[in-house]
């Protein structure tokens, strides 16, 4: 039973009662950041993503998630890459070693950009 690695499940954004992938992980963390987690108002406008260079919440995925050798890596990374574009996400994902992201666009459609 040692050697199993994690099962994490990937929340649905839209059905927190669903998962809709599962990674395996070993030696590793994960952190997932999207615009369904936390939420300052009612109507989910403003969220805990806030881009710093125009203070509004981007809506670009519905979910971002990162494995990292560590949590406050993984974590750092999801709420970053949430503000880039999927290549600058693949470009700076190369120069990490032991770093993976699983993007979830908004029409449900999962990118794996892989170090």
């Amino acid at each position: 039973m040692e050697d199993r690695p994690w099962r994490i499940g990937i929340t649905d954004p839209s059905n927190s009662d669903s998962v809709l992938k599962v990674l395996p992980l070993t030696d590793s963390a994960v952190a997932t950041s999207s615009p369904a987690g936390f939420q300052f108002d009612e109507d989910g406008r403003f969220t805990h993503i806030i881009d710093p260079r125009t203070g509004s919440t981007p809506q670009r995925y519905a979910s971002l998630s990162v494995v990292a050798p560590t949590a406050t890596i993984a974590d750092a990374l999801s709420t970053g890459f949430s503000l880039m574009d999927v290549e600058r996400i693949a470009g700076a994902v190369r120069r990490l070693d032991g770093v993976d992201a699983y993007v979830l666009s908004q029409d449900a459609l999962w990118t794996h950009v892989k170090s």
